[in-house]
């Protein structure tokens, strides 16, 4: 508790009060309130207060003197100077004391502080050291701390009174050094660990009670994700009503501990670790009695109060919940903690003794819990489903519905639910915090950076929680003390400052600090030089040998540093601004010029009307494409998503809105068709081939008209020609450097991607160069063909169409004519004739480098391509000088003399550069003659596993002539994949693998097995399946068991005939204790081999009509389905189930 009272009128005296628990004997706490200048001290004095004095000179054994000195942090604002006698006595065997006053000694510490601008303050301070009992097993100290400061001079009450908490927080210092919450927790759920092993129960929770929070699992209609949500990897949605403050969240989390241990953290319900976690205001408990303590039973009573705060921030009255907290085991496997309402207690009621725990938890609180004071009393319902992970861990499924009372908003209720949610999430944290490093995976590295980029909207919050992460984790402990720069690093990278890229050469083990907080620095620069976050972060491990080997080293770091820099480039303004500024603002620009042309063509009267037209139908189509492709991404969406994106696009701001999408790393949404990066490629695609090309012909046209009816050109003309030019240059550059730097790209066919250089100058140089490349090839092309059309009208579509012709025939001939995507019928053909003549536009036009892959148009007639216009131009040149202005007038020819004499200077420039700076091993690629199936056939023929399985993500077509070889492959290594799971083998790669060349006990085995461990599809539905089958005795406590979802156990029966499955859905009363379960599996046992009663409950939905019937002689029996006196009769024989 803290009290703030001001002093006198002309200065301000500062009274503090504060009280805490420590776990440290006395005797430790006043050393190390006494020992004020260790290293530890001393460098975090350096680092607050940039090195002011702070000494201390003894006099005897029990006293000394303190001088300390504080820079209040406000401007104009003198440095504080204080000095004072130290002295602590022993009152008793239980309590010390240390007091504290002001010192006064002109000749060994004069006022001023011996010529410097320091004001003496003045200070009293008391410290009382009380020893308490032990607290499991643990020391404890109460610590009572006084304070009176006064500041001298004229401080206003606000400073004061933020100074005298900031003093009081010393304090919070101490009890963070002594705190030993992590072993005090840990010793708590060993303890209720133990009991859950051999615990019994012999009470029903009753049928009724297990639908009604059955129920809560299913989702809500207009239920939604929290806003802001901030739950890493958790699936969670919240729902609200405006009726009494009702609402419903849920969420489902992967934690990597055992059940056990996750369901005993959940039971310590007052526990450090679980105030710290929920920031409750309180929490109670009634204590266990004997039976509960012999783990008999797992029931009891627990209350919390919660702060509820209105979407606005505003504080509505605290709301208290008492609750009946329940344990069960459902399977051998599954568990189940409930919270309901807690009941009336009846007249003459024994109320069992009641304990305490509060966030604060220094404070002394008088009303251990019984006093609500002012809070409103809440209902809650409340289901914890835990079960064990095949991949390790457990899945936590958590849902909650919540009656918060009249008055409550829409808002405030949903922030209530997601502060629920969010406390299920940070119990992951927690768990995740208490691995070593050695325990390290890849899912431990994305789960590490969920962690550090929790909440953290700015640089300062970063930093903060990457302290906090540092210190806390068990593995980050272990890796400062073994790189002790690592932490720095992570610091220069957190604060997401753009400084200059300098690449360091330093091995790791030799790394220093300076040179690590370079390497930091070095983070931010390379992803603002990248589209991609994954390329970003290539580009800083290639430049930083130390990085290179970290990753080597540890494989978790690389998706570590991924998530966190996407969580930087997130928030970082520089990241959006980056993006959106160069990837939309020319396209923005390339509309308005557009715009402001087609204004003047419509002014221009009838000698414009033809450009007019053609404007409008450029754009038109422009428009129509990208409606086309919204509408398909969108179309499984509702109306009002889709009616958003058009208007997006009618509105012109696609091109923003895709560049944003794309710069805050939003995934693929559900229930569409490609990921925003594929989205705006493709829309980037139809704005070249629809408005920029067009307007380029136009534009052109136009100005060389003027120029043949001698009239002026205007200057917007110009500028609009450019624009139109540069934007296509640069979107074409982007489309190339982004596919060629992708690291999976790289990954999955090295022979091709790698063009691009590693150093970060030579990158931007390189793209300057396709950009300009592109830019000018646009440019003559246009130019060509508009010359062309000048002299004859069919000149310029026998050459457009000619050049299509030729390439087609082409693709023909050499078999190469179908496209590399997966698709069959019809629209394969469809398809292939849209890209292939998409693609030879395109590549005509702009000189594409990606456009040389042996799946598009080829590296030897992409270079042929790429020279065309260059040397069409100088023929007509040429043809137009001889024949003496026949076709053309003398200023146009001059004009397309001195325009190709630039551009091909220029062009030839870039290109010199190009070839300079590009990797030289990729040189070849411009010159090779593969075709697609050519390519794809030696992939797989010289490639490894991760390049040969990019067979089925191409069309079959193209691996046709080696589908034995392909089919052998899969055959061979199927089984080893299940074993390593290896990155690319995934569900979807699974379901593109045809069903004839899976083993043979693969293909009966449904969508189920190979899907993910549990997900929640859109109806809100639970669906789970299994990457292996489920082994193992079910086990059923108690008379409450969980009716599960179908398919939520797989398990194989066997039997000497073969395999035999069968379901069957039972409601059975046993030893009067009502059962609603699915009785899942089937196996042959024999009479005599002595199996346990918990046999005859594994399962696979047995049918209704399989019998108990004997199999393969009288020696075994086959447990199907039972119908209720069978099943009574054979548990009867083997023995009571309960």
């Amino acid at each position: 508790d803290t009290v703030v009272f001001d002093g006198a009128d002309h200065h301000k005296t500062m009274i503090g009060r504060a009280v805490t628990v420590l776990d440290a004997s006395v005797e430790d706490c006043v050393a190390w309130e006494l020992l004020r200048v260790t290293r530890a001290k001393m460098k975090k004095q350096l680092e607050e207060e940039g090195g002011l004095p702070r000494t201390v000179t003894p006099i005897n054994g029990h006293s000394h003197i303190f001088q300390n000195c504080i820079d209040l942090k406000v401007p104009s604002f003198a440095i504080r100077e204080w000095v004072g006698l130290c002295v602590w006595k022993k009152v008793d065997e239980t309590t010390l004391v240390v007091c504290l006053e002001d010192y006064e000694d002109e000749e060994r510490f004069p006022k001023g502080g011996a010529g410097r601008k320091y004001v003496r303050a003045s200070a009293e301070s008391y410290w009382k050291y009380e020893k308490l009992a032990d607290s499991k097993g643990l020391p404890q100290t109460r610590v009572t701390y006084c304070q009176s400061v006064d500041l001298k001079g004229y401080i206003p009450k606000s400073l004061t009174n933020g100074k005298i908490v900031w003093t009081l927080m010393y304090l919070s210092q101490m009890r963070e050094h002594f705190d030993r919450s992590l072993e005090c927790d840990a010793r708590d759920r060993a303890e209720v660990v133990k009991l859950i092993e051999v615990a019994e129960f012999d009470w029903d929770l009753g049928e009724d009670t297990l639908k009604r929070f059955e129920k809560l699992f299913e989702d809500k209609k207009g239920s939604e994700r929290p806003a802001n949500n901030n739950f890493g990897l958790s699936e969670s949605k919240v729902y609200a009503e405006l009726i009494a403050g009702h609402g419903w969240g849920r969420t489902i989390v992967k934690i990597r501990a055992k059940l056990e241990e996750v369901a005993a953290f959940v039971w310590n319900f007052a526990s450090r670790a679980n105030m710290k976690i929920s920031e409750d205001v309180e929490r109670t408990y009634e204590k266990e009695d004997e039976e509960v303590s012999q783990g008999k039973f797992f029931r009891k009573v627990v209350g919390r109060r919660q702060h509820l705060e209105s979407s606005h921030h505003s504080h509505h009255r605290d709301r208290s919940f008492e609750s009946v907290m329940t344990f069960s085991w459902l399977d051998e496997d599954t568990a189940l903690i409930l919270f309901s309402p807690k009941e009336e207690k009846k007249k003459n009621q024994q109320v069992l003794p009641r304990r305490s725990s509060v966030f604060a938890r220094g404070s002394l609180s008088d009303h251990g819990g019984q006093n609500l004071g002012g809070a409103y009393k809440a209902k809650e319902l409340v289901a914890i489903r835990l079960r064990k992970s095949t991949e390790g861990g457990t899945r936590l499924d958590y849902a909650c519905s919540l009656e918060l009372g009249p008055g409550i908003s829409h808002g405030a209720c949903k922030a209530f639910i997601g502060k629920r949610l969010e406390e299920i999430w940070k119990i992951s944290i927690y768990f995740q915090r208490l691995h070593p490093l050695e325990e390290y995976k890849t899912k431990d590295g994305i789960a590490l950076a969920y962690d550090l980029m929790w909440k953290a909207n700015s640089a300062k919050m970063r930093l903060e929680r990457l302290n906090e992460v540092l210190k806390e984790s068990r593995a980050m402990r272990e890796v400062v003390a073994e790189l002790p720069w690592f932490g720095k690093m992570l610091s220069a990278a957190a604060r997401g400052n753009l400084t200059m890229n300098r690449a360091v050469s330093t091995k790791l083990i030799c790394v220093s600090d300076p040179e690590a907080i370079q390497i930091g620095k070095n983070l931010i620069p390379s992803l603002k030089s990248k589209k991609l976050v994954e390329a970003g972060v290539d580009v800083w491990k290639l430049q930083n040998k130390a990085i290179k080997e970290l990753m080597e080293k540890h494989d978790w770091f690389l998706p570590m540093i991924v998530i966190m820099s996407k969580g930087i480039v997130k928030t970082a303004a520089w990241g959006l601004l980056w993006r959106v500024t160069i990837g939309g603002a020319l396209s923005l620009g390339d509309l308005a010029t557009d715009i402001l042309v087609l204004l003047q063509f419509w002014n221009g009267g009838e000698k414009m009307s033809t450009f007019k037209d053609l404007s409008l139908i450029s754009l038109s189509a422009s428009i129509l494409l990208q409606l086309m492709v919204v509408t398909f991404q969108n179309r499984k969406k509702k109306m009002g998503k889709l009616l958003k994106e058009w208007a997006i696009v009618l509105l012109g701001m696609k091109g923003p809105w895709d560049a944003y999408r794309v710069a805050i790393g939003a995934e693929q949404e559900k229930d569409t068709e490609f990921d925003p990066i594929m989205e705006m490629s493709y829309s980037k695609g139809i704005e070249i081939f629809a408005e920029s090309i067009p307007a380029i012909l136009i534009q052109s046209s136009a100005i060389l008209s003027a120029l043949e009816s001698g009239e002026s050109i205007s200057r917007t003309a110009y500028i609009s020609l450019l624009v139109s030019m540069f934007s296509t240059g640069f979107v074409c550059a982007t489309i190339s450097y982004d596919t060629d730097t992708n690291p999976e790209k790289r990954a999955a066919s090295p022979q091709f991607y790698g063009l691009v250089p590693d150093n970060g100058t030579k990158r931007a140089l390189l793209f300057v160069s396709m950009t300009t490349m592109s830019s000018c090839l646009v440019m003559m092309k246009s130019l060509l063909l508009i010359s062309l059309g000048k002299i004859k009208l069919i000149y310029c579509f026998a050459y457009f169409f000619g050049e299509v012709a030729i390439y087609l025939v082409m693709k023909i001939v050499r078999g190469d004519f179908t496209y590399w995507l997966p698709l069959e019928g019809c629209l394969k053909i469809l398809m292939s004739i849209l890209m292939r003549v998409a693609v030879q536009i395109i590549g005509a036009f702009t000189g594409t480098v990606h456009f040389r892959h042996p799946y598009e148009t080829g590296g030897l007639y992409f270079t042929l391509n790429f020279f065309a216009p260059l040397v069409g131009m100088i023929i007509l040149l040429v043809t137009l000088e001889q024949s003496e202005g026949t076709y053309l007038g003398a200023e146009t020819i001059e004009f397309l003399r001195l325009t190709t004499t630039l551009l091909g200077s220029v062009l030839f420039f870039f290109l010199g550069a190009f070839l300079l700076l590009m990797n030289k091993d990729y040189r070849w690629t411009f010159f090779a003659i593969d075709t697609g199936p050519q390519f794809a056939r030696r992939q797989f023929l010289e490639g490894d596993d991760l390049l040969k399985s990019d067979m089925f993500l191409i069309n079959k077509s193209y691996w046709a002539d080696i589908k034995v070889q392909v089919e052998t492959w899969v055959k061979g290594s199927w089984e080893e994949w299940e074993e390593e799971k290896p990155d690319w083998f995934t569900d979807e790669w699974k379901a593109l693998v045809p069903e004839s060349m899976k083993p043979e006990s693969r293909r009966s085995i449904g969508k189920s097995e190979g899907s993910s461990d549990e997900e929640i599809d859109s109806g809100g539905k639970q669906r789970e399946g299994s990457k292996k089958k489920r082994k193992g005795v079910s086990r059923q406590r108690g008379g409450a068991a969980w009716s599960e979802d179908e398919g939520e156990r797989e398990s194989e029966s066997e039997s000497a005939g073969g395999q035999r499955s069968s379901n069957f859905e039972s409601e059975k009363s046993l030893a009067g204790v009502q059962i609603s379960r699915k009785i899942t599996s089937l196996r042959v046992v024999p009479k005599n081999a002595g199996v346990s009663r918990m046999d005859l409950l594994r399962a696979k939905k047995a049918s209704h009509n399989a019998k108990i019937q004997p199999l393969g002689g009288t020696g075994s029996l086959l447990v199907g389905g039972l119908d209720q006196e069978e099943f009574k009769r054979e548990m009867s024989r083997r023995g009571s189930l309960f």
